[in-house]
C-alpha cells in the first residue's frame, strides 16, 4: 500500500496548487466493439460445444494455444538411427576391495542396436538400428565380478520410431467459417498418446494472425482442431503436434484452402462508401480483413453516410501492442486487372479525413496506400501525413484523393489495393477516416460522381430523448415527438442538382405498424436544389395534419416491454447512377425499452473532472410523464485515465430540484468495466439501486416531475472517473457542482450529452460483472460482522496475513486508516458510517474490497 499513500499525497499536494475544472478529452476505447466481439465469442464458443461435445474455454477461443508438449521423460530413451552415451555407476557395488572385472553379459544378442562398452572409462555407447517402426526396450546387462561375488545391473534404454511429419487432406473452408477436423487413419503411435498442440505452421497465408485455431479441449491428448477461417483467401497451414508416452511426436499439417472470389471492374466500379451495411466491420464483399470500424458519429461531413475508422484498436476492441507501428489496416479483395493497361485510366479514388472527433495523428504517424504487384508484392502508392498538433474542437475536413495504376506490374489478375495505418503507441491516439472508395476504368482523376448522397442518418423521432421506456411515451407522444427534421446530404455532381422524389416512413418494428402517410424528405422550392461539392443540410416542419395523424397512430400502438419505431429518409435522384443508389436510403432505429437516454451509444469525448477534491458533481436531467420507479442507473465509463478501478464515486437521485436533498445516495461505487458479452451493447455498467445490504432499493418517480441523476466524485485524484460524452446529441440538459453547494448549466461551448441512464420497468436488473483486476473472482477471507459497533474479524481461506495490506477509506474517499492485515481491526474511534475496506495481496498483486457499515451504539 506504499503506492496507494504516496498517490494520495501528492494528489493532496497537488489540490492545493490547483482549482478544480472540468475537463473533456477524446474517448478511447471502442465498447462497441468489445461487445460485438465477445457476443461472437460466446456465439462461436456454443457452436463449437455442439459441434465437439466440449465446452470451450474462452481463452481458446481469443487463439490461446498450449504449449506444453513434448513431454518430459525420465529414463533413457533414443530415437531409432541415434545414439546415447551412458556413463556406469559402480558406486556401493564393490565388495571391500577385491579387484573387479566389469562386462556387459548380453553384448551378442542385442534386438535393436549395437554398443560399444568402454571398461576402462566406465561408459556404454549405444547405437540404435535404424528403419525401426515402433518402440521397443532393449535390456542391457552390466556385470560387475570379485571373487566369489557378482553384482548385474540391468539398463534398460527405450528405443523408439521416428517423428514424422505428416501431411493431411487439404480442407476446404467457407470465409469466416469455423471447422473441425479429427485426426484417423494418419496416427500411428504405438504408445498411449501423452499430449498435443496446434500451432502456426510457417506459409505465406496473407492472413497470418487473422484466423484463430484450437485442439477441441486441452483435458487430454486430443486429436481434432477447430478452425475459424479468417476472410482471406488462400492456404492456411496448421500444425498439430501430437506426442506418445515415449516422446514420439508427429507434426501433423493440415492445409486450410480458404476460397476467394476476384471482383472485376468490367461492368461497375469497385464501389464502397460503407453507407449500404452497418458494421461495425467492412463488408467481405470488398474486403479481406475486419481492422477498421465502421460508424457515423466520429467525424463530420463525410461525403456520404458511414465510414471506416482507424483507430489503433484491433477488430476485438484492444489497443494493438506496440509502440510505434502499423494498426489497422484495410485491404481489398482480388480484382481482375489482367485485360487493362496504363492506358485504361484506371484510378482508385477515396476521401481521407484525419483526426475527426478523436486525437489527432503525429506527422509521422502516416497513411498509406499500397498495390500488389503480379509478384503479390506490396508497393507503395501514395503516403498522407499526419497533421500534428490540432485543437479538440477542430475537425479537419475530408479531402479528395485520386491516384492512378499505370505500372505494368499492376495489371494482373489479382491486384489489390490496401490503407494502412501507423500509430503510436497502440490504441485509440492517431485517428484517420475513410469514405467513398471507387475504383473504376475510363476515369478522369477528378472527384465528379453522378450521385448525390446521404451524408447522416435520419432525425430521431423523439424531441427530448433518443430512446425512453414506452410506458413513458404512449398517451404523451405529442409532448416527446419532434415535428422539426433535419437531412444532410453531399452533391458529387458538378451542377446544382434538384430532388425530384423523396420520402419519409415511420414504421414500429415489433408489431410492423406503417405510422405515417407519405411524407417528402424536403418541403420542396429552392430547398430541393442541393449545391455541388459542399455539405448541405436541410431542414423541414412537419405539417400539423401529418404531425396529428403521426401522434394518433403512434398512441394506438398497444403497450409493450419492447418497441422499435424505424425512421427511413428514401431520396431518388433521377439523374443519378444505378451504382450509387446505395446511398439514397438511410435508418434510424429508436428504442423504446425500460431506459431514458439523451446519447446514442457512442462517446466520442469523455468528461472528467481535473484535480478533482472529492465532492465535485456532475447530473443530467429527466422528466418522467407517468408515476413510474427507477431500478437502476447506467453509466458509460471510457477507457481512459489510466485504471479508474481503483477510484470511488456516489451516486444521487434527486426528484423535482437539485437544490434539495437526494431522495436516494449510494456511497463508494466502483467505476469498473462491465462485461460487454452480458451488459449493454454499448458497454454501459449497470448499478442496481439497493443499500449498503445489498437489499434493492426502488426510487420511485412521481408523475410529471423532473428528476435528477448526480454523479459524485468521491476520490481525490488529479485526473477524475471519466463519463462518456456524446457530442452529436447535445440535450441541455448537463448540471456541475465543482466547489460548493451551486449548481450550475454546463457552458454553452460544452454541448453534447451525458452517458448515464435511468433504467425503469418490470425487468429483473443485476449489476454489471465487477472485478478489481484481473486474476480472481473469488474473495479470500470472512469479514464480520457488519454492521459492526468497532471491531472488523478477518478469517483468511487460505494465506498469511501478513501477505495483505489493508486501506480503510470513508465515503469521501479519503484514506483513514492503512496498515498491515491482522485478524481484527479497530475502527470505533471513527464516525458512524459507510467504509470502503480495500485488500492488496503484495505477493500476488490481487486487490479486493468490501463495504463495512459503523453502527455505533
Amino acid at each position: 500500500m506504499k503506492f496507494l499513500h504516496t498517490a494520495f499525497l501528492l494528489l493532496f499536494v497537488a489540490n492545493l496548487v490547483h482549482s478544480q475544472t472540468l475537463d473533456v478529452m477524446p474517448a478511447a476505447g471502442n465498447p462497441v466493439l468489445r461487445s460485438f466481439a465477445a457476443q461472437k465469442t460466446a456465439q462461436d464458443a456454443a457452436l463449437v460445444e455442439q459441434m465437439t461435445g466440449h465446452e470451450i474455454p474462452p481463452n481458446q477461443i481469443a487463439g490461446e494455444r498450449a504449449n506444453d508438449c513434448p513431454p518430459d521423460l525420465e529414463g533413457n530413451f533414443l530415437t531409432s538411427g541415434d545414439s546415447l552415451v551412458i556413463i556406469l555407476d559402480t558406486f556401493g557395488l564393490m565388495k571391500d576391495t577385491f579387484p573387479a572385472t566389469l562386462t556387459i553379459e548380453n553384448e551378442s544378442s542385442l534386438l535393436y542396436g549395437t554398443i560399444v562398452f568402454g571398461a576402462d572409462e566406465l561408459y556404454l555407447a549405444y547405437y540404435s538400428m535404424p528403419g525401426l517402426a515402433g518402440a521397443q526396450t532393449e535390456t542391457i546387462l552390466f556385470k560387475l565380478s570379485q571373487p566369489g561375488h557378482d553384482t548385474i545391473v540391468p539398463i534398460e534404454i527405450h528405443v523408439r520410431r521416428k517423428s514424422r511429419v505428416v501431411i493431411t487432406q487439404s480442407q476446404t473452408v467457407q470465409a469466416e467459417s469455423i471447422t473441425t477436423f479429427c485426426l484417423s487413419s494418419e496416427l500411428d503411435f504405438t504408445k498411449p498418446k501423452n499430449c498435443s498442440r496446434a500451432f502456426n505452421c510457417p506459409d505465406n497465408y496473407d492472413g497470418i494472425g487473422q484466423t484463430i485455431f484450437h485442439l477441441s479441449s486441452y483435458d487430454y491428448p486430443d486429436t481434432c482442431l477447430v478452425y475459424y477461417a479468417s476472410r482471406f483467401p488462400g492456404v492456411d497451414t496448421v500444425c498439430m503436434r501430437i506426442c506418445d508416452d515415449w516422446g514420439v511426436c508427429d507434426t501433423f499439417k493440415v492445409p486450410y484452402i480458404i476460397p476467394g472470389d476476384t471482383l472485376s471492374i468490367a461492368t461497375n466500379p469497385f464501389f464502397d462508401d460503407f453507407s449500404s451495411y452497418k458494421g461495425p466491420y467492412p463488408s467481405r464483399d470488398y474486403w479481406v480483413d475486419k481492422d477498421v470500424y465502421l460508424n457515423y458519429t466520429l467525424a463530420k461531413d463525410p461525403p456520404s453516410v458511414g465510414f471506416v475508422t482507424f483507430d489503433g484498436i484491433d477488430r476485438r476492441g484492444n489497443d494493438y501492442d506496440l509502440v510505434s507501428g502499423v494498426g489497422d489496416r484495410l485491404t481489398s479483395k482480388a480484382i481482375d486487372l489482367s485485360n487493362y493497361n496504363a492506358s485504361s485510366d484506371i484510378f482508385l479514388r477515396f476521401f481521407l479525413s484525419p483526426k475527426g472527433y478523436g486525437l489527432e495523428p503525429d506527422i509521422t504517424d502516416v497513411m498509406k496506400l499500397e498495390f500488389r504487384n503480379s509478384n503479390r508484392e506490396w508497393v507503395t502508392a501514395g503516403t498522407f501525413d499526419g497533421t500534428g498538433n490540432v485543437p479538440l474542437d477542430s475537425v479537419p475536413p475530408f479531402t479528395f484523393y485520386a491516384v492512378k495504376v499505370d505500372d505494368p506490374q499492376f495489371f494482373h489478375k489479382g491486384f489489390q489495393f490496401r490503407f494502412s495505418a501507423n500509430t503510436s503507441p497502440g490504441g485509440s491516439v492517431d485517428l484517420w477516416h475513410l469514405d467513398y472508395v471507387h475504383l473504376s476504368k475510363d476515369a478522369d482523376g477528378s472527384d465528379d460522381f453522378q450521385d448525390l448522397a446521404f451524408t447522416e442518418l435520419p432525425t430521431s423521432i423523439l424531441k427530448n430523448y433518443t430512446a425512453m421506456p414506452w410506458n413513458q411515451f404512449k398517451g404523451h407522444v405529442s409532448d416527446e415527438t419532434t415535428n422539426l427534421l433535419e437531412s444532410n446530404f453531399y452533391n458529387h455532381y458538378t451542377e446544382v442538382l434538384a430532388i425530384s422524389a423523396s420520402n419519409i416512413k415511420y414504421k414500429e418494428l415489433t408489431t410492423n405498424t406503417t405510422v405515417n402517410s407519405p411524407l417528402p424528405v424536403i418541403e420542396g422550392g429552392s430547398d430541393s436544389n442541393i449545391d455541388p461539392k459542399i455539405p448541405t443540410s436541410r431542414s423541414r416542419t412537419i405539417p400539423s395534419g401529418d404531425l396529428s395523424s403521426i401522434v394518433t397512430n403512434l398512441n394506438n400502438i398497444p403497450p409493450g416491454n419492447l418497441r422499435i419505431l424505424e425512421t427511413e429518409y428514401t431520396i431518388r435522384p433521377s439523374a443519378q447512377l444505378a451504382d450509387f443508389a446505395v446511398n439514397d436510403t438511410v435508418r434510424l432505429q429508436t428504442n423504446f425499452s425500460n431506459y431514458f437516454a439523451h446519447d446514442d451509444g457512442t462517446a466520442e469525448w469523455q468528461i472528467f473532472v481535473n484535480h478533482a477534491g472529492g465532492s465535485e458533481r456532475l447530473a443530467t436531467k429527466f422528466h418522467a410523464n407517468v408515476m413510474d420507479s427507477m431500478k437502476a442507473v447506467q453509466i458509460m465509463f471510457p477507457h481512459v485515465n489510466g485504471d479508474v478501478q481503483d477510484q470511488f464515486f456516489n451516486l444521487e437521485i434527486y426528484v423535482g430540484s437539485l437544490d434539495s436533498d437526494p431522495v436516494f445516495v449510494r456511497s463508494l461505487l466502483s467505476p469498473y468495466y462491465p462485461n460487454n458479452r452480458y451488459d449493454t451493447l454499448q458497454g454501459f455498467t449497470t448499478y442496481v439501486l439497493d443499500n449498503e445490504l445489498g437489499q434493492k432499493t426502488p426510487v420511485g418517480i412521481p408523475a410529471d416531475s423532473v428528476f435528477y441523476v448526480s454523479f459524485q466524485q468521491a476520490s481525490a485524484t488529479l485526473l477524475g472517473i471519466p463519463i462518456g460524452f456524446d457530442i452529436q446529441n447535445p440535450c441541455n440538459c448537463n448540471y456541475l457542482n465543482l466547489n460548493d453547494d451551486t449548481w450550475s448549466s454546463f457552458s454553452s461551448n460544452l454541448k453534447g450529452s451525458l452517458m448515464i441512464r435511468p433504467v425503469f420497468g418490470t425487468a429483473n436488473n443485476t449489476n454489471s460483472a465487477a472485478h478489481e483486476i484481473t486474476g480472481t473472482d473469488k474473495f479470500p477471507m470472512n469479514i464480520y460482522p457488519n454492521p459492526t459497533t468497532g471491531f472488523v474479524n478477518f478469517a483468511l481461506d487460505n494465506g498469511k496475513y501478513e501477505d495483505f495490506q489493508l486501506a480503510v477509506f470513508n465515503n469521501l474517499g479519503q484514506l483513514v486508516s492503512q496498515g498491515k492485515l491482522t485478524q481484527r481491526l479497530d475502527i470505533s474511534s471513527l464516525n458512524n458510517g459507510v467504509y470502503q475496506l480495500r485488500f492488496l495481496n503484495e505477493k500476488t498483486g490481487e486487490v479486493f474490497s468490501e463495504r463495512i457499515i459503523l453502527a455505533k451504539e
